[in-house]
């Protein structure tokens, strides 16, 4: 007899445990959340890291998709524009759908565009753009931070650069061009005379107007000549290179903030 309810005890307590382990699998199932879930989970917000693993700046990486749970979404891409500010580029909202648990379409005036997902976490989202390519976004804004523009530097302070190299003396490094955000410019080349006084040179003063072509380029036009294109060799808060090709020769001016 006591064999017997041995064996009833032993067979009451396994059906027991299969039925908790076949609850506790169902309890998983039901914590794991959708993908819609997971695309709308928190601010539903989604930054742009990268593009078939070419990293974006920041300012791009500000631009985001916004998933809504009533299937609506947002899309916004920002750049940096001609003034080094990050802007907007580009605006959109239209509805979305979840299919196949594994990919996105996003509905549009023109259409509807599908997005396999490669995989979705909590922090990042990879998906495949209709044409091929992967796109990346993630839970963390770009931290964009401005820098002035080429033409921002050159006109900084009193706009004025100061001759370093080639300078063949001490007076020589008074002499300066001088920037103005009217895109003007004037210059002053000091030298000695014939009595070692240091003294602006006779037809060393000019003025005329300049071209911020390019962060390399730039024109210089003197009053009532053609423009000449300078290469910027570099350009930072205190120091600017410029080289000139003429005539087969290559000439490389520096100049600085530190008068002589």
């Amino acid at each position: 007899m006591n064999k017997i309810i041995g064996l009833i005890i032993l067979f009451v307590l396994t059906i027991n445990l299969f039925n908790c382990s076949k609850d506790d699998d169902v309890s998983q199932q039901l914590l794991e959340p959708t993908t819609m879930e997971k695309l709308t989970a928190g601010d539903g917000i989604w930054f742009f890291e990268a593009s078939s693993g070419a990293i974006y700046n920041e300012c791009i990486k500000t631009s985001f998709y916004k998933f809504k749970p009533n299937q609506t979404f947002e899309r916004e891409i920002n750049d940096i524009d001609a003034n080094n500010d990050c802007t907007q580029q580009s605006q959109q909202a239209n509805t979305f759908e979840v299919t196949d648990d594994n990919k996105i379409v996003f509905n549009n005036d023109s259409g509807a565009d599908v997005y396999p997902i490669i995989s979705i976490t909590e922090n990042e989202l990879v998906l495949q753009y209709p044409t091929g390519g992967e796109l990346t976004l993630d839970k963390t804004p770009g931290n964009y931070v401005r820098e002035p523009t080429t033409k921002e530097k050159l006109t900084a302070g009193d706009g004025k650069w100061y001759f370093e190299s080639p300078a063949h003396n001490a007076c020589y490094k008074k002499s300066f061009i001088r920037f103005f955000s009217e895109n003007t410019f004037i210059q002053e080349i000091h030298d000695l005379d014939s009595n070692d006084n240091c003294v602006v040179q006779s037809g060393g003063t000019g003025s005329g107007t300049y071209e911020v072509l390019s962060d390399t380029e730039i024109d210089f036009t003197f009053s009532g000549s053609t423009a000449s294109t300078f290469t910027i060799i570099s350009l930072t808060e205190n120091e600017l290179i410029l080289q000139i090709t003429a005539n087969g020769t290559t000439s490389t001016i520096v100049l600085d903030k530190t008068e002589g």
